[in-house]
């Protein structure tokens, strides 16, 4: 798909919604919603973080090659298992990879 022009206020408020906007309806469209819709989701995990989590395990080593040098999107979370925010949140991240799982992205 050929880039869209940006047109709009060139402050970062705007460019991050626009940007938020963008990976929405990316998102939407790939778990098949469309724009701002539902879709399903899977029942496969996997086995990272602290229990049920699954995706590629990434080091700084293979994280430019494997992330910002891939053509597909991808969903990355920084887990330390220490972290209180970080044990709260897994649960959302886990039904997120559930969602997004075969629907062209990378976890």
């Amino acid at each position: 798909e050929a880039p869209k022009d940006y047109n709009g206020a060139r402050d970062a408020k705007a460019i991050v919604q626009e940007c938020m906007r963008a990976a929405q309806d990316l998102v939407s469209s790939r778990i098949g919603g469309g724009p701002g819709g539902g879709g399903s989701s899977s029942s496969r995990g996997g086995g990272q973080h602290g229990s049920d989590f699954g995706g590629t395990a990434l080091t700084t080593a293979n994280f430019r090659t494997t992330v910002l040098e891939s053509d597909e999107p991808w969903l990355v979370t920084f887990y330390a298992p220490w972290c209180g925010h970080c044990k709260r949140l897994e649960p959302e991240w886990q039904r997120a990879a559930r969602t997004l799982e075969g629907h062209g992205f990378h976890l």
